[in-house]
């Protein structure tokens, strides 16, 4: 919920102008998964923090992702925007709805398609024939699924690949302690008592912070 909240930031940008959009994320994604943590034993930022520092790095007042997290509206519109996807089945990140005129078959049907998932950005040419070839792939409604070996070693170029998955490894594993029998998130969702987890340990780090102070 608090990465739609980010995008929600994000999408209020258009008061501003489409590029402060690419800046935020081009400045939230460096931050997310280039930028190291300044102590190597510390925790890596969780999604608020790292909005906060995104919308400093391009120039805006980082207190607007407080602002709009605190605003009912958007949660509101984070459960509105989620239902309307899950009633289309869409499964995952990426994820490409595409029209029947999008993908040339000749129908109006609408075709959901995970991916594609990249190791890294292609230039424009391959971009452009990478789009092509997932059309293709859409309009067959034989093909189900591609893929390729992956471990964390092959997104070794990106800092905090595995710092970040080790983080989530770790919010999962407590998560599902606290969710069980007689725990206090006993009922809950994974993803809901994830979000409990990493919204604990902002507030330790606040105060481990303001305590150093």
């Amino acid at each position: 919920m608090e990465r739609i909240a980010a995008e929600r930031i994000a999408g209020d940008f258009g008061v501003v102008g489409p590029q402060a959009i690419g800046d935020f994320y081009a400045a939230f994604g460096a931050r997310m998964w280039e930028t190291p943590a300044p102590d190597s034993a510390a925790a890596l930022p969780d999604v608020p923090e790292l909005t906060r520092q995104a919308l400093a790095d391009i120039g805006i007042d980082p207190g607007y992702a407080d602002k709009v997290l605190a605003d009912e509206a958007t949660w509101t519109a984070v459960l509105d925007e989620h239902r309307r996807w899950a009633d289309r089945r869409v499964f995952g990140v990426p994820t490409l709805l595409l029209g029947g005129d999008d993908i040339g078959s000749g129908d109006k049907a609408e075709h959901v398609v995970f991916g594609p998932v990249l190791q890294a950005l292609p230039s424009d040419d391959d971009g452009i024939a990478l789009w092509r070839h997932v059309r293709g792939l859409a309009a067959l409604g034989t093909v189900y699924e591609l893929k390729r070996f992956k471990s964390l070693q092959s997104r070794a170029d990106l800092p905090n690949a595995v710092p970040r998955a080790n983080l989530r490894v770790a919010d999962m594993r407590a998560a599902r302690a606290l969710m069980g029998p007689g725990g206090p998130y006993e009922g809950a969702s994974l993803e809901w008592a994830m979000g409990q987890v990493r919204a604990g340990r902002a507030a330790r780090a606040v105060d481990s912070a303001g305590g150093e102070a």
